[in-house]
């Protein structure tokens, strides 16, 4: 159960990983991208995958009240 949770995880990281060095690399590639900050390409890149509903992250939905109100007596 653990081992397919890690390898679930490990291979979302990989593909993230991927892509940050894919656009470290293009201005090595092509000279003009060399003017735009590699921020602004991260931030350029992420809006392009969260346009095309990319999810590399899956948000648990939130705890119970329950859970809560028990959370807060420890």
């Amino acid at each position: 159960m653990y081992e397919a949770a890690i390898a679930h995880n490990l291979t979302r990281f990989l593909l993230v990983l991927c892509i940050s060095l894919a656009v470290a690399t293009l201005p090595r590639v092509f000279g003009w991208f060399r003017q735009v900050p590699y921020t602004l390409m991260l931030v350029i890149v992420g809006l392009g995958l969260a346009f095309i509903d990319v999810r590399f992250v899956e948000l648990s939905p939130l705890p119970d009240s329950d859970d809560l109100s028990a959370a807060s007596l420890v």
